[in-house]
């Protein structure tokens, strides 16, 4: 299948990964003077799940978009116990994919989500987008990728210094939002890091009618 970058970007092809990944000026969160890990993307800063990263989030109705996102971002925040009103969040700063069913139990549970939204969900999507402040709480800070992901041996540490950092010992990866042709149904894939090798992955599905967003399913696809 023919895969396409959208937007100025310099593309490289990894040999036998079948990964292409942009660096560009786009890649780069605004900056904001904060924690001391709210920096620009390293090149090497990209889940090596992404098929493709995308850069230019003004095509396709980005920008129109954000406010939506992050209604939908903060609802599922917020579903999480003691985050009702949420402090900082950590963010990683690019999306990460939205997983492929990996089971027959986990993909009859997506079954019964809604049509349009049934092929990412078992499919899974690999396209990759920069994320930007807008499209989270304003109590977000986003930290890029090989800050969160440190080698075995930083990984001792890691944790010490995220919570005296961020006061927090979790954070958060999120799929782009992926919206049904009406845009009244929504599904993110999640991943939420803590302290002590804990943590989870979920598919979520969300719908709103007039009213604001509700988590109306989760699919639990693992679990720490």
């Amino acid at each position: 299948m023919r895969r396409q970058v959208i937007g100025t970007a310099l593309v490289v092809g990894l040999a036998g990964a079948g990964l292409l990944v942009w660096i560009s000026a786009a890649s780069t969160p605004p900056a904001a003077g904060g924690p001391p890990y709210d920096r620009p993307l390293a090149p090497e800063a990209f889940d090596l799940r992404c098929a493709v990263i995308v850069s230019f989030r003004e095509l396709n109705g980005a920008a129109r978009r954000q406010p939506i996102e992050r209604e939908i971002y903060t609802a599922i925040i917020r579903t999480q116990p003691g985050r009702e009103q949420p402090g900082l969040v950590v963010v990683e700063s690019i999306s990460i994919p939205i997983a492929e069913a990996a089971s027959a139990f986990t993909a009859h549970e997506l079954k019964e989500l809604p049509a349009g939204l049934q092929r990412p969900a078992l499919e899974g999507s690999y396209f990759c987008f920069p994320f930007v402040h807008d499209q989270f709480p304003p109590n977000t800070v986003l930290a890029a990728h090989s800050y969160l992901h440190p080698t075995d041996v930083a990984m001792r540490e890691f944790w010490p210094e995220f919570r005296r950092s961020y006061g927090t010992s979790e954070w958060w990866a999120f799929s782009q939002v992926y919206f049904d042709r009406g845009e009244r149904d929504a599904l993110v894939f999640y991943e939420q890091r803590c302290e002590g090798a804990c943590g989870e992955g979920a598919w979520i599905w969300l719908h709103r009618d007039d009213g604001p967003w509700r988590v109306m399913k989760r699919v639990l696809g693992w679990q720490g």
